[in-house]
């Protein structure tokens, strides 16, 4: 597949740690928080988010930081792209939870309603009034990877002069403790990491947004590139390649940094884009268990 390319024009992290790439890479010196979502209230007074799931109130707020980064462009022939590897986790298990308590019959419409893959593209387009292409991908661990090659096709093709891509992944409690195989896993640490508190990686939750625009109409913006199923040549400069323990290059992994998240390829993204390095592009690989593959080229200064 020819490599998608595009420009990198602002950016929008919402986490635990901190709205930065460079606070992602420090060590995790206490308990991971919860990401603050206070910033909403002022953007959205009243009811509007009342009945707005926490998962896309983490991606509109980074949505919100992104197009602030950018500039505050005008966002209505903008595309929307977000990505997720398990979707709205919390409003999935109480819709569950209201169909086995209820039955089919008094089960809650909103919280099914809530449950969809698109809930967070559907929503945050109508919250910021985006009304060019809409996506919703889900891919697992190579989401991110996914929404930037939906929005880089969507620029390439003039579909759009400006897309808000990226990734929100929600942390619940019930959903932990169903799948020990995706949260009991160990994460081995790199030498010269600190381990967390507690000992353990704990999971973590949060959304990256991205405002993407095609290279050639920014040509001193940083760019991403996304190369799917590439081999060891396609790598360049260092090398971080956290979330998944599959076979393949060996690189620095970050979870012990930001938490296990299915988002890992996002976080270390936005590390490669805005932390320590004295180098002009770093990679970002994910092998997912299936053997799929991508990765995600940061050049931090126009080639």
């Amino acid at each position: 597949m020819t490599p998608l390319v595009a420009a990198v024009l602002g950016m929008g992290i919402v986490h635990g740690k901190g709205r930065r790439g460079r606070d992602l890479a420090t060590p995790m010196s206490r308990p991971l928080p919860e990401p603050d979502l206070g910033d909403l209230a002022e953007r959205f007074p009243g009811g509007k988010l009342r009945r707005v799931p926490r998962c896309v109130r983490m991606g509109l707020l980074a949505a919100c930081r992104a197009l602030a980064s950018a500039g505050d462009p005008e966002t209505r022939s903008m595309g929307l792209v977000i990505g997720s590897a398990h979707c709205a986790v919390a409003t999935s298990l109480d819709y569950m939870d209201s169909l086995l308590d209820e039955g089919p019959r008094l089960s809650s419409p909103t919280a099914f309603s809530h449950s969809v893959c698109n809930v967070a593209t559907g929503l945050v387009g109508m919250l910021l009034d985006i009304r060019g292409p809409g996506h919703a991908v889900s891919q697992f661990g190579l989401s991110f990877a996914g929404a930037l090659t939906a929005a880089a096709t969507i620029l390439r093709a003039g579909r759009a002069d400006r897309v808000l891509a990226g990734v929100v992944e929600e942390v619940d409690p019930r959903f932990v403790a169903l799948c020990p195989d995706i949260f009991g896993r160990k994460i081995p640490l790199a030498e010269g990491d600190v381990p967390p508190p507690g000992g353990d990686v704990p999971p973590a939750e949060g959304a990256v947004v991205l405002c993407l625009a095609r290279p050639d109409d920014a040509p001193s913006a940083p760019l991403l590139e996304v190369r799917w199923n590439p081999q060891n040549e396609d790598i360049e400069g260092p090398l971080l390649r956290s979330g998944a323990d599959a076979p393949g290059p060996q690189g620095r992994r970050m979870e012990a940094a930001y938490g296990r998240t299915p988002m890992a390829q996002a976080l270390d993204a936005c590390i490669a884009l805005d932390g320590p390095w004295d180098v002009p592009v770093v990679s970002c690989l994910h092998v997912a268990d299936s053997s799929a593959s991508a990765l995600v080229l940061a050049r931090r200064s126009a080639p």
